[in-house]
């Protein structure tokens, strides 16, 4: 998962040239000061670039019902694999 360095604000006139609130893009993002990378799995609840381990304990943490939002991710991976099975040679 990647996230981005600045907090997010929804988009407007005023706002719209700070990417690094609006774009997820790792090249954009780690140029950033407040970009964290760490490859220690122990410690990546700040980093700028996330593990789906990770990120599901951090959403389970703040009462998330990862294991439903898991079979959804799973439907949405396999629906997508149908739409595209025309065009796979």
């Amino acid at each position: 998962m990647r996230f981005c360095t600045e907090e997010y604000e929804k988009p407007d006139k005023g706002n719209m040239h700070k990417v690094l609130g609006h774009l997820t893009n790792f090249s954009l993002n780690k140029m950033s000061d407040k970009f964290v990378n760490t490859h220690d799995l122990e410690q990546q609840e700040e980093a700028s670039k996330r593990t789906l381990k990770s990120l599901m304990k951090t959403l389970q943490g703040v009462g998330i019902d990862t294991g439903m939002l898991y079979e959804e991710i799973k439907k949405t991976c396999a629906k997508a694999l149908v739409a595209i099975q025309p065009f796979v040679v």
